[in-house]
């Protein structure tokens, strides 16, 4: 299959590319030429989440595929044991090899319904163990070679360390090496990442020309953020893939939740609604923004669990919070008298306790139609069934 100029000029119509290198059009015609193109995005699994800011990338990337390109997801199985240093105020907790498994694992599912990884596909899950593992001490030494000290240092995050006095260590020092290498090892014509890895990507693209005298694309892609939240694995903040029984539900009320500013770039970045289609449609507030973002949640949410699921949670979200009523979806818990409420908010939610006391603080749980903010408040049980509310989370208690 080759691209054609359609397919490839769609790609940039949805403005969430925010630059390729060495320039668009050098990369169109590439892409055009009918010769074999091979692109990967790096992904460390330092955490078992997968926001919206990484399904736009992936998305990007099963476009690609579907124009005929081979595509790489590399699991960083060796460089997820260190964690990029990219925007970090001091060095990531060391991660063993069973965790970087275990995220793996869960990334895996989470990214199945975006990219096809069928084996009939163009499209590949790769590891850079596989060719760390066998990196000697001397081939390593060659690699510091390519790059030095003051280049490293050119990093804003690594000057803010050492401004601030904040420790920087060796080992984060060499990251951006070690993900040049990647590009090595695969011998990719193309890296796409987001706008805070374009001095990894960058120091990849020099170890191409050095080592396989070959050009190498860098795609960035623009990050997904809105009045001053980003989505984010490190900080848990965004909407995240919930793969989990009652995901959809999950996942629709928190699309719901999130301030208006995010509904723009997420049609262009995670649908594939026509971009004609997402013009036409009204942002600036009241009936038209709202009936916006429950089509968002419909589209996004659909893509993980399917039509039919997606409608449910929309009803679901309907009745509960426009309504106010109990959902029928909501689970039933047992309850002692004279419990304390937040004990009952930990073992129903998964919360850690320090989360819990969050929600009580802004004001986020209520019980039998009372909102609670006291974490030594005791439930009072009246024979009746009464309902516990915990952000978007709705329990019926008995």
């Amino acid at each position: 299959m080759q691209a054609t100029r359609e397919q490839v000029q769609a790609l940039f119509e949805r403005n969430t590319i925010a630059d390729v290198i060495p320039s668009r059009e050098v990369f169109e015609e590439r892409l055009l030429s009918g010769k074999p193109f091979h692109i990967y995005l790096g992904i460390d699994p330092t955490a078992k989440q997968v926001h919206l800011g990484h399904i736009q990338n992936i998305l990007l990337l099963e476009d690609l595929r579907r124009m005929g390109a081979k595509v790489t997801l590399l699991f960083g199985s060796f460089t997820g044991l260190i964690g990029d240093p990219t925007g970090k105020e001091k060095a990531r907790s060391q991660l063993t090899r069973s965790q970087v498994r275990e995220h793996m694992r869960s990334w895996k599912q989470q990214v199945s319904p975006v990219l096809n990884l069928s084996l009939l596909s163009n499209a590949r899950i790769n590891y850079n163990h596989r060719w760390f593992d066998k990196v000697s001490l001397e081939q390593f030494l060659g690699l510091l070679r390519e790059t030095t000290a003051q280049q490293l240092l050119e990093r804003d995050m690594f000057q803010k360390r050492l401004d601030s006095g904040k420790p920087l260590y060796a080992h984060e020092m060499m990251y951006p090496i070690l993900q040049g290498y990647d590009s090595v090892a695969m011998g990719v014509d193309a890296e796409l990442c987001g706008t805070d890895q374009t001095f990894n990507a960058l120091m990849g693209r020099t170890m191409t020309r050095r080592y396989l005298d070959k050009e190498k694309f860098v795609l960035t892609m623009a990050l997904i953020q809105a009045d001053g939240v980003m989505m984010s694995k490190s900080a848990g903040t965004g909407v995240f893939v919930d793969v989990e029984r009652g995901g959809n539900h999950r996942m629709f009320g928190a699309i719901m939740a999130l301030p208006d500013g995010f509904i723009d770039p997420l049609f262009r970045g995670c649908t594939r609604i026509a971009m004609d289609a997402i013009a036409e449609m009204d942002f600036a507030g009241g009936v038209a923004t709202r009936d916006a973002k429950l089509r968002l949640a419909r589209e996004i949410v659909g893509m993980f669990w399917g039509v039919a699921a997606a409608k449910v949670a929309e009803a679901d979200y309907i009745t509960q919070f426009r309504e106010k009523a109990v959902p029928d979806t909501a689970p039933t818990i047992t309850v002692d008298d004279g419990a304390v409420l937040l004990d009952v908010v930990v073992a129903h939610t998964g919360m850690s306790r320090s989360e819990a006391k969050r929600k009580f603080a802004e004001g986020a749980v209520s019980f039998a139609g009372e909102k609670v903010t006291a974490i030594a408040f005791t439930v009072a049980k009246d024979g009746a069934e009464q309902v516990l509310r915990v952000g978007r989370k709705v329990f019926r208690v008995r």
